[in-house]
Formats: C-alpha cells, sequence, structure tokens
C-alpha cells in the first residue's frame, strides 16, 4: 500500500512470505496433533494456538501496511496447500 510519509516498497508483496511460511509451518503442528495426540484437550490447546498464530501473522502483515489483504490470502492459500 503506498501512503503518504511512509517509503514506497519497490518489489513485488504477492503472495506474502510471511502468511505462507507461518501457514505451512503452523499447519504442520495442527496436523502433527491431529495424527499423533491422543490426549483430547492437548490436541484441541495445539490446534487452537496454531490457527490463531496464523491468523495473528496474517492480520500483523496488513496492519503494518507491509501488504494487501490479498497478498496474505494468496500467501496463506500458497502456504496452506504446500
Amino acid at each position: 500500500p503506498e501512503y503518504s510519509g511512509l517509503p514506497r516498497l519497490t518489489s513485488f508483496g504477492y503472495p506474502s512470505g510471511h502468511a505462507a511460511c507461518a501457514a505451512a509451518a503452523f499447519g504442520f503442528w495442527v496436523l502433527f496433533a491431529q495424527l499423533e495426540c491422543r490426549i483430547i484437550w492437548i490436541k484441541r490447546c495445539v490446534v487452537t494456538a496454531s490457527i490463531l498464530a496464523v491468523i495473528v501473522v496474517a492480520v500483523t502483515r496488513v496492519t503494518l501496511l507491509a501488504h494487501w489483504p490479498t497478498d496474505v490470502i494468496g500467501g496463506l492459500g500458497v502456504g496452506g496447500a504446500w
């Protein structure tokens, strides 16, 4: 995004690398918890924490004006698919 008083980025931002890495890394923990955890409350805690972490990364990328929302959605899609 372009705003007065902020330096303009010269490179492309699609897809968001931070969002893609967060979706891939925390998605691994969701899969791991689903397949390996036998205790239900630990499984739920890991899944909830992982989903919240991905949401926090996605929201901060837009809030810090590093990416457009579509860049972050694309990064989540790429990371989730990977």
